[in-house]
């Protein structure tokens, strides 16, 4: 897991990310320069992510195999889940995609998931801190170098639109 990746890791709180990204704007006014901060929230991601899309990715990105992946498929597989509204229960359905509501695993395993986004976000320049489904990018830029900045910034808001769209992560 890259280090701006925050989820859940003991010790680092929402606020820990929030302040650094407060922190890394602040500098950049005080140089003089500007700032675009794009905050991006996946929380109806949790209910999307393909199984087998993350099983791969644990083995590929993570090198998690043998007994240790087969806990991951046991724990996603042969799912069920209902709906209860005050005191009317629908049927149980098998959930093929999604992590398990409430669980303590699921953000861990979501931010594993969803870490080529800040791969993404590196690759054009752009700075990326994550917390669970909560993604902030920010860009500095000499007032001279707007147009270019802007650009990558687009660039890497594309990037990550297919990738969301490539993963079922939408």
């Amino acid at each position: 897991m890259l280090l701006s990746s925050h989820s859940y890791c003991c010790c680092i709180r929402t606020h820990v990310v929030l302040l650094r990204v407060c922190n890394d704007l602040l500098q950049t006014v005080d140089r003089g320069d500007e700032a675009v901060l794009v905050l991006l929230d996946f929380s109806a991601a949790f209910d999307t992510i393909d199984h087998l899309v993350l099983i791969a990715r644990l083995e590929e990105r993570y090198g998690i195999t043998d007994k240790a992946l087969d806990w991951f498929v046991s724990y996603l597989e042969n799912r069920k889940q209902a709906v209860a509204v005050e005191t009317a229960l629908s049927d149980a359905l098998l959930m093929d995609c999604g992590m398990p509501q409430g669980s303590v695993a699921g953000p861990v395993i979501f931010t594993m998931y969803s870490a080529p986004i800040e791969d993404i976000a590196s690759s054009n320049g752009i700075e990326c801190m994550t917390y669970a489904d909560d993604t902030q990018l920010h860009i500095s830029m000499n007032p001279s170098n707007r147009d270019v900045s802007v650009s990558k910034l687009e660039q890497c808001l594309a990037d990550i639109k297919s990738w969301t769209v490539r993963n079922k992560f939408s």
